[in-house]
């Protein structure tokens, strides 16, 4: 697994594509842990790795991109370091904030 960055990125979105199709094992799970520990600022890491909770939804409220600023980043795919979250097109929070409201109402 690659440090940083759209590395960590596809190997998340392999991890969803499973989580989704309902092919959850311990070794996934473990991979989830693994994304979260390595960019733990990722909202989506965190995510795959917890599942909801109300202290995500609020991290999660508090980085939806407000008032003009750049819209040209897809800020899960960037280092936490990078901030991209402030210049976000605010589709990955649409993504996410869906994901959470599915696992909710599973």
């Amino acid at each position: 697994m690659r440090d940083s960055g759209s590395g960590l990125h596809l190997v998340s979105i392999d991890v969803y594509i499973r989580l989704r199709l309902g092919l959850w094992t311990p070794i996934l799970q473990f991979a989830a842990d693994e994304l979260a520990r390595r960019d733990p600022m990722n909202l989506w890491y965190q995510w795959l790795s917890q599942g909801n909770s109300d202290d995500l939804a609020q991290q999660l409220v508090a980085r939806v991109p407000q008032g003009p600023h750049k819209l040209n980043q897809w800020s899960f795919v960037r280092a936490d370091s990078e901030k991209a979250w402030t210049e976000s097109m605010g589709w990955e929070f649409m993504l996410l904030i869906d994901a959470m409201l599915r696992e909710a109402h599973a």
